[in-house]
């Protein structure tokens, strides 16, 4: 019934250059690729959404592909089962066979059709194996994997089976930032939130954004550690090259029927 004042967390300048880079990937990978749409979502490891992109233009479609989009993670969702894989007593040096397999009918392949024989967990993910990935699934059981998931923030449908090694669940992109984000804040949940408080035209507040933050440990810091280890190397010498830049930064592609969804986190 009343004006109101909201304060939101976005900064305008990481926005606008979201926008341009959306924009821009389209344009330019959109006739090769045959694509139309992109989206983005920067957030900080509190879980302040600093910039979201739910599509290339809003007037062409106001359909919102950060919230609302169920995509196919692909391989952006294999350090999750390599994080579980930690947690069951493997170890990021940890030797295991890169080879063609057959597991109850379904038989994955890399990409390229490319095999590297015995390889360490490291290697593995810095080359986004995807046999190693099924093998690591296996060994731990799908429900080891979703359970971490849910600790982690994703609440999407999770199919208990072989191939969500490789992403072949749905998941909303809001929500892989957000387990991105908590094995980025040390194994710390995170929250996800875009407005710190909300006033009338009294200048009362009406809502504020709670200070303290969670600080529920989800994950034991030191796996935590291990991941973002080999996460590193995905981006220093693996598929994540391309976003190396003055920092040292922890990421994974992935990408899904035949690049028709197509990641880095």
């Amino acid at each position: 019934e009343e004006d109101i004042v909201v304060q939101t967390t976005l900064d305008k300048d990481v926005q606008a250059t979201a926008e341009a880079a959306i924009t821009k990937a389209v344009l330019t990978y959109g006739e090769s690729y045959k694509l139309s749409q992109g989206a983005a979502v920067v957030m900080t490891l509190d879980g302040a959404v600093v910039a979201m992109v739910g599509g290339r233009d809003y007037g062409l479609s106001e359909y919102n592909r950060v919230t609302n989009a169920l995509r196919s993670p692909g391989s952006s969702f294999k350090p999750i089962v390599y994080l579980s894989a930690l947690e069951h007593g493997w170890n990021p040096n940890s030797t295991i066979m890169d080879a063609p397999i057959s597991i109850n009918g379904y038989t994955p392949q890399n990409y390229g059709h490319e095999y590297y024989g015995e390889v360490t967990l490291t290697q593995a993910l810095t080359r986004s194996l995807n046999t190693i990935s099924v093998q690591l699934m296996q060994d731990v059981g799908p429900q080891e994997v979703i359970g971490l998931s849910r600790r982690l923030g994703i609440t999407a449908e999770l199919e208990p089976n072989l191939s969500l090694a490789l992403g072949a669940s749905g998941v909303p992109m809001m929500e892989m930032a957000t387990a991105y984000a908590t094995i980025g804040r040390g194994g710390v949940a995170v929250e996800p939130f875009a407005i710190v408080s909300i006033k009338n035209s009294k200048g009362e507040t009406v809502y504020e954004q709670p200070s303290e933050r969670s600080a529920r440990q989800v994950v034991a810091r030191g796996l935590v550690y291990q991941i973002t280890g080999m996460m590193q190397s995905v981006v220093q010498r693996g598929t994540g090259t391309a976003a190396q830049g003055p920092w040292m930064a922890a990421g994974k592609t992935g990408t899904s029927q035949e690049f028709r969804d197509a990641w880095f986190i």
